[in-house]
């Protein structure tokens, strides 16, 4: 499915919105607490779909801190 993953997990957000740390493969960037980053994990079916949850995340000396409160569950974000 490797070639319905067309875009990087996230990135560095800080004075350019869209900045390093390039949350990808060959980053070899070290996070560490206090930094804010994206997670943007998507799928893309060419010619029929494509999905891509979007978060903002502060790096904290126990893990990930989500800063984004939005709905996940499937029954909750489909748009009809």
């Amino acid at each position: 499915m490797k070639e319905n993953a067309l875009h990087r997990v996230g990135h560095g957000m800080g004075i350019m919105f869209h900045e390093s740390p390039w949350i990808e493969a060959g980053d070899q960037t070290l996070l560490a607490p206090g930094m804010i980053a994206s997670s943007e994990p998507s799928i893309t079916i060419p010619d029929f779909a494509g999905y891509r949850i979007a978060d903002t995340v502060l790096v904290t000396a126990a893990g990930p801190d989500s800063l984004t409160h939005y709905p996940r569950k499937l029954d909750e974000i489909v748009i009809a």
